[in-house]
């Protein structure tokens, strides 16, 4: 690790009510100083603006800022990687490809998972199927998995195989499955009259977005994800497809926005904004997000995710060390977030916060200190 990684990151995030500059101090990740800022509020409160603020301060300051977000967030000096033609991408997301060998597994089943809302009877068949692919010489792919569920002799395995194999040429979901598996888009079709099939291989666009190396003090990446569910009670089975694509490429957007930043070893920041957080959104995510971060602070790497739910944060609460709350949603939404920053007065609090105005905020920083502060944002970022 570099020597960057034994040095807070100290950024100016605002002023306080006394007109008094804030300062946001991110901790070297390290084991048992949690790094990550966290950042909570309903639509329209200056969520995006400040996690704007914090990527282009952190990369004033010498950090790389890799941006998982699909808004523009109209940063200086930005490469950008473009996720956007899913055909002309196939298998760029594959998780046996890019997750972490001892997350690989649990990655894959995670994100299949959401792909499919399996019942009971599908998922053993994909964790078997999974498990075997990925014991493969090279780690396998989605389409080993597909093979393996062929291959099956339980009728579950088939009915799941038929059922990925459609996902496999459908939207977004292009990003997760190799060329192989896929029968309409054009990459495909010109993949298989080359020969290339009796070799596996990877087009090569797919292999340079794979392993993109991080140049530039911000990388974004540009991927079209759709919002998720107004009403976040209704069960997973009953999202559209479209939601639940939504759902398995956040859980691997987070995966390689990780991989890339374990390319380099300055200290990297990892921005999640409120489509591509949706990742907590399920049990499931918030294990795989939790399993990420803490191989994230292995490769000096610092996550600052904006969410519109604190309910959904509080069980990864405990991996940030800074929290930031904006006007909640809801005296729901009020009181979880109060939870969230530690505040002991709740019902004070509750109607202090549902009253701030947008960019207005109260910050819990890494040794606990509360302060009320107003971001420092061009007022068209408010977000």
């Amino acid at each position: 690790m570099s020597s960057a990684a034994v040095s807070p990151t100290t950024l100016t995030l605002g002023h306080d009510l006394a007109g008094e500059v804030v300062q946001l101090v991110i901790p070297a990740p390290a084991v048992g100083r949690p790094p990550g800022v966290l950042l909570v509020g309903q639509p329209g409160t200056g969520k995006t603006s400040a996690l704007r603020q914090i990527g282009q301060e952190a990369a004033r300051a010498g950090s790389r800022v890799i941006n998982v977000a699909p808004l523009d967030l109209s940063f200086a000096r930005e490469d950008e990687i473009d996720l956007t033609n899913p055909e002309a991408l196939p298998g760029v997301l594959d998780p046996l490809k890019i997750a972490p060998r001892d997350l690989r597994e649990q990655i894959t089943t995670a994100a299949l998972f959401a792909l499919l809302q399996p019942t009971r009877e599908w998922e053993a068949p994909i964790t078997t199927a999974v498990h075997a692919a990925n014991a493969k010489r090279g780690g396998g792919d989605l389409g080993d998995v597909i093979d393996e569920l062929r291959a099956s002799t339980e009728p579950a395995a088939h009915d799941t195989a038929g059922a990925l194999a459609v996902y496999a040429d459908y939207g977004l979901a292009r990003l997760l499955f190799p060329t192989r598996v896929q029968r309409s888009n054009a990459s495909a079709r010109e993949w298989r009259r080359s020969g290339a099939h009796r070799r596996k291989a990877d087009p090569a666009a797919v292999a340079a977005v794979r392993d993109h190396v991080l140049t530039q003090p911000i990388t974004t990446i540009r991927l079209p994800l759709v919002d998720p569910p107004a009403d976040y009670r209704v069960p997973a089975s009953d999202h559209s497809t479209d939601e639940c694509v939504a759902a398995a490429t956040a859980i691997l957007l987070a995966t390689y926005a990780l991989r890339l930043a374990a390319s380099t070893p300055t200290h990297t920041l990892v921005l999640f904004d409120s489509l591509a957080s949706a990742v907590i959104h399920s049990t499931r995510g918030r294990r795989v997000f939790s399993a990420l971060a803490r191989t994230a602070r292995a490769h000096n790497t610092t996550i600052a995710l904006t969410t519109l739910r604190p309910d959904a944060a509080a069980s990864i609460a405990p991996m940030f060390a800074s929290r930031i709350a904006f006007a909640p949603a809801s005296r729901a939404d009020a009181k979880h977030t109060a939870e969230l920053l530690g505040l002991n007065d709740e019902e004070l609090w509750i109607e202090r916060m549902r009253s701030y105005r947008p960019g207005q905020c109260m910050l819990r920083d890494h040794t606990g200190r509360l302060t009320e502060l107003e971001v420092d944002t061009p007022p068209t970022l408010v977000r």
